[in-house]
């Protein structure tokens, strides 16, 4: 339809499972950042930590940037899955009253559906 309202599911299920497979190098940058701030103890001489601290807090900011692009794509999914559902939803409701005030168009000769 064009009607602006109609949407294939199916289609949208394509399109956000696309959006899951381009978002895995974002899940390998977060992972990675984690791994390589578990390895902040190596950095630690004669019991001092100053590198240590710097490089946490190099990674801390770093980090923050591909995790927050997972959010911003994980809610828009969510969003996208919910306003699918609604309009599909919508589109039933509406079936629904419309073939209730138009039963009649579903009656046979015999005045039976």
């Amino acid at each position: 339809m064009m009607d602006g309202w109609s949407v294939a599911p199916d289609q949208v299920v394509g399109v956000l499972a696309a959006v899951d497979r381009e978002g895995e190098p974002l899940e390998a940058m977060v992972i990675a950042a984690s791994d390589l701030l578990a390895r902040k103890a190596d950095l630690v001489a004669g019991g001092r930590s100053v590198l240590s601290d710097a490089w946490s807090d190099f990674l801390d900011l770093r980090s923050l940037i591909p995790g927050k692009a997972i959010d911003v794509i994980a809610s828009s999914a969510q969003a996208i899955v919910e306003g699918t559902t609604a309009i599909a939803a919508g589109d039933d409701e509406m079936a629904a009253e419309w073939q209730a005030k138009n039963s009649q168009s579903f009656v046979d000769g015999w005045g039976s559906m």
